[in-house]
């Protein structure tokens, strides 16, 4: 990566502005505007601020919608070890990190999957000790986690995960819970539909399980 001067490289304003900005990682030249904003971080910061470690997170997601998996995985790990090396053992952030390369593991198939269910794990542990799972992120998770087990033939494991990514998602959908404004739930029906073909991928296995049929009501 080329060494950018800091004081004529970027203005912390336009910094402030990458950092909230997402772009599509199909619009032609997505990517590489995202690897600029990792070089203009890296200058402005140096290498291991937390805002680096953001840049890299969102370069690897860009390049894992465009299936760069090699490189998605080195801004990845990049990413986390900034987050280890700068927070407590247990931030969310980090568990963050840990889901999205496990999304990445389990997406290469059986020679990711041990990995993918190391990585679920962890993240699952951390967010639970951490910020609860009473959000999105840790729902999407533990279907995906189910998912893994279902291919890896332990679908009695799968059905326990989806019940409770079910009982979570409605509990933050309900319109007594104080973070569900339209935004969250918007996001949170996306997820949702992001998933839903794990459970009757299940239920074809197992059609006469009762649990999963009333799942596959109200996902």
């Amino acid at each position: 990566m080329t060494a950018l001067h800091p004081r004529s490289s970027a203005d912390p304003r336009m910094l402030r502005w990458i950092t909230a900005t997402a772009l599509p990682a199909e619009l032609p030249g997505a990517i590489d505007a995202y690897k600029r904003a990792l070089e203009m971080k890296t200058a402005w910061l140096g290498a291991e601020h937390l805002e680096v470690a953001k840049a890299h997170q969102n370069l690897a997601l860009a390049q894992q919608s465009l299936r760069l998996n090699d490189e998605a995985r080195k801004h990845y790990q990049s990413a986390l070890a900034i987050r280890r090396g700068k927070l407590e053992p247990g931030h969310p952030a980090i568990a963050n990190t840990l889901f999205h390369l496990a999304w990445l593991s389990h997406a290469e198939g059986a020679a990711g999957h041990a990995e993918a269910r190391r990585e679920y794990d962890q993240a699952r542990s951390i967010w639970e000790q951490s910020r609860g799972l009473q959000h999105g992120d840790a729902v999407v998770l533990l279907r995906y986690s189910a998912a893994l087990h279902v291919a890896q033939g332990h679908a009695d494991k799968a059905v326990p995960l989806l019940v409770q990514a079910a009982q979570l998602a409605e509990s933050i959908l309900a319109p007594a819970q104080p973070t569900s404004g339209w935004i969250n739930r918007t996001a949170m029906v996306r997820r949702l539909r992001r998933t839903e073909d794990i459970t009757f991928s299940l239920l074809l296995q197992r059609p006469g399980d009762r649990t999963l049929q009333q799942l596959a009501l109200v996902t």
